[in-house]
């Protein structure tokens, strides 16, 4: 047993002679009834609500202290279906581990995102990555602010476009670049108070010393806000850059339309020959 950075532990279990399952968990959630839940956490995945399945599965499982959970948890089941995957995952991290990296230095940098608990990966003796779980507590969330942009009237958009621009400058300088900053990737809470900004999806997240305007606008590219909101966001966002930042993000997101068209027609023309 061994320490995984302030306030976790990691251990093995051994699934067969092949493969290892590493697992590292948040000291406050260790237990031996957790532990047990993890070892085996194929068998109680059947019990939880399945809220997605698309690329990654997300699982939410009730408070039970029979099994060593003390709150709601979301688990995020990786789907490992390329063979560039398992091959890539030998010599890096895998998406699981990065996810939490990112979480502990947002926290760190009094940036919100839901709580980690835990990661699980299944190796072979040769390293190959075969399953791979990121765990949180589960946030009970209002809304997200892909919901916020589009529903909510223009006296109240403008307050939500500056708090996340503000929280969005904030992670940017601590050096984070987020690689798939969708609005529905942030959610909120006490949305009827005092709102509270949360990244979630961060396995495409990298720290850097510093980022560029180049690396930020490409960041916010996919945030993909009507005109309007944008001109609110990126004064908040960066008043003195804010025409280059909203220039530069609307040329990101524009190429990034034709890259995903461009994949659309290529995966239809694929499935005539299917």
């Amino acid at each position: 047993m061994k320490q995984f950075g302030e306030g976790f532990i990691e251990f093995e279990h051994s699934i067969d002679n092949d493969i290892i399952r590493q697992i590292k968990v948040a000291k406050i959630w260790d237990s031996p009834l957790f532990r047990d839940f993890l070892i085996n956490i194929e068998e109680h995945l059947g019990q939880g609500q399945v809220i997605h399945d698309y690329r990654n599965v997300l699982i939410r499982i009730d408070q039970n202290e029979e099994l060593g959970l003390v709150r709601e948890l979301l688990v995020k089941k990786y789907k490992l279906l390329r063979r560039y995957d398992q091959f890539r995952f030998r010599f890096l991290a895998s998406k699981a581990h990065r996810s939490l990296t990112i979480a502990l230095f947002l926290l760190e940098k009094g940036l919100n995102t839901p709580a980690p608990i835990g990661v699980i990966e299944d190796r072979d003796r040769f390293n190959r990555l075969l399953n791979c779980y990121y765990l949180t507590e589960y946030l009970n969330y209002d809304t997200s602010f892909a919901k916020v942009i589009n529903e909510t009237d223009v006296n109240q958009k403008s307050k939500f476009l500056t708090e996340a621009a503000r929280n969005i400058r904030l992670m940017h300088d601590s050096g984070i670049i987020h690689n798939d900053l969708h609005a529905s990737n942030i959610l909120i809470k006490q949305i009827a108070t005092h709102p509270n900004f949360y990244f979630i999806d961060l396995n495409r997240a990298r720290k850097r010393n510093t980022l560029s305007l180049k690396d930020r606008a490409k960041d916010l590219g996919r945030l993909a806000l009507q005109q309007q909101d944008r001109l609110i966001f990126f004064k908040s966002y960066d008043p003195q850059n804010a025409l280059w930042l909203r220039l530069r993000s609307h040329q990101v997101l524009a190429g990034r339309k034709k890259w995903m068209d461009f994949k659309r027609k290529i995966r239809h023309f694929k499935s005539k020959f299917s």
